[in-house]
């Protein structure tokens, strides 16, 4: 709790002592500096960062602050140092300022960046910079506005142009790594000009403002093909319910084109010869057409998300299940099922392609209950449920599911040690171990 927006709120169920104590405790731990991009609202802050920090290279910065020295102990030490050594530092840098300012950048920049990005996981955005100034273009390096919620890559490491003449164009690759999912504003591109001698630099700034989805990282783990899954848990429902029946259950209905998860003891050998492609015999009961449809159930809980707090005090729990629903639902689409609503918080979002899926998934905030639906848009087809718990009410809504038509399929990411082995047994059941 160090920030203004952590303050506790109040219960009216618990005692007004226990309110005032977690007030007090918020105050001890409130932070009274802001953090470094806060400080840049301040005009001091922004010269400083302007002429110091951004204006003057390593070289340059220490040629000033070796001037600076000779100077104060020339003064000091009463006439002990010469003053054209200082003077010609100075000069050295003024110059070499003035220069930088004669053939500063006048650029134009087309970006072309991905919509999408993993947490982690380095973005590239590919540039088009197109000299607009009359003077040519020296030693210059490209680099993304600085945001919070991103790690930059340093100087050094950034692609280095030497030279570009008036009215040409080149691309040039900017590298950045976002920290945490969300939406990252990007606000646009810093050209920074090192001519001449790497002294100093000029930095023009042409605002490019565009909003980067981040999806949390990418987890770890090997999951089941989906459709093996599926087979494997409609076998088993069917022959629960055609117990005591001496005749097959299963019925031929149809082939189609071979799958990722298809078992390959129901590949139909004449119908793929006729086609020239691999084909699979779909049998009703195990593969029945009505599961093609795949409405996916994310839980947003978190075990320490308490009432009195406004934010959970850790998201990280919710970010490897939004993880696992990413890769469920590039599985489903793999494996030729659609993926036909997403519920969050006991809301239903219908999703019409991959970006829709995506956004949900970013934007998801955490709650402090689970809220699981009852009702879903048809009630045919997949509810697949991704939680990091397991209890009764879950197993209930469970229940309802698989008495309705549905065929229920859990996917366990353990929150806790103890939220481990705590599924029933099943084939739709499946705990996700990283």
């Amino acid at each position: 709790m160090s920030q203004l927006s952590d303050r506790p709120l109040r219960i009216t169920t618990e005692p007004r002592l226990l309110h005032i104590w977690r007030l007090l405790v918020w105050l001890s731990q409130l932070r009274l500096v802001p953090l470094w991009h806060e400080r840049f609202n301040n005009p001091l802050v922004r010269y400083y960062r302007q002429f110091f920090y951004d204006g003057l290279t390593r070289t340059g910065k220490i040629i000033l602050v070796c001037c600076l020295l000779i100077f104060f102990m020339n003064y000091h030490n009463n006439h002990q140092f010469s003053l054209w050594l200082t003077a010609a530092g100075f000069g050295t840098l003024l110059w070499s300022a003035g220069l930088g300012y004669l053939f500063r950048p006048r650029i134009h920049i087309q970006r072309k960046t991905e919509k999408f990005a993993i947490a982690n996981t380095p973005v590239i955005s590919h540039l088009n910079v197109t000299n607009t100034g009359s003077r040519p273009l020296f030693n210059f390096t490209a680099r993304e506005m600085t945001v919070p919620g991103a790690l930059w890559i340093p100087e050094w490491e950034r692609p280095h142009i030497a030279a570009l003449a008036p009215g040409e164009s080149t691309r040039v690759a900017v590298m950045f790594t976002p920290r945490k999912r969300g939406v990252l504003p990007l606000w646009g591109i810093a050209i920074q000009s090192y001519y001449p001698f790497f002294l100093s630099r000029h930095t023009q700034k042409a605002t490019s403002h565009f909003d980067l989805y981040v999806l949390p990282q990418t987890l770890n783990v090997a999951l089941p093909p989906l459709r093996q899954v599926v087979e494997m848990a409609s076998a088993n429902s069917a022959s629960g319910r055609n117990e005591g029946r001496n005749t097959q259950s299963l019925e031929y209905v149809y082939s189609r084109q071979y799958q990722n998860g298809d078992s390959l003891k129901r590949l139909d050998h004449r119908a793929g010869g006729r086609r020239g492609e691999p084909m699979s015999k779909v049998f009703q009961g195990a593969d029945q057409t009505h599961l093609e449809s795949v409405y996916l159930v994310i839980d947003t809980s978190i075990r320490k998300f308490k009432a009195w707090q406004p934010q959970p005090p850790s998201t990280e729990a919710l970010d490897r299940r939004l993880s696992l629903a990413v890769e469920v639902g590039l599985s489903a689409h793999n494996e030729g099922f659609t993926l036909e609503a997403v519920s969050l918080c006991d809301q239903w979002h219908p999703i019409n392609n991959e970006e829709e899926f995506y956004r949900l998934i970013v934007n998801c905030a955490a709650s402090r209950e689970s809220q699981i639906p009852v009702s879903f848009p048809k009630m045919e087809g997949l509810a697949i449920l991704i939680t990091g718990h397991w209890d009764a009410d879950l197993q209930l809504s469970v229940d309802t599911w698989e008495n309705a038509g549905l065929l229920p399929i859990i996917f366990l990411l353990p929150e806790t040690k103890h939220d481990r082995d705590s599924l029933p047994q099943g084939n739709n059941y499946i705990e996700v171990r990283l």
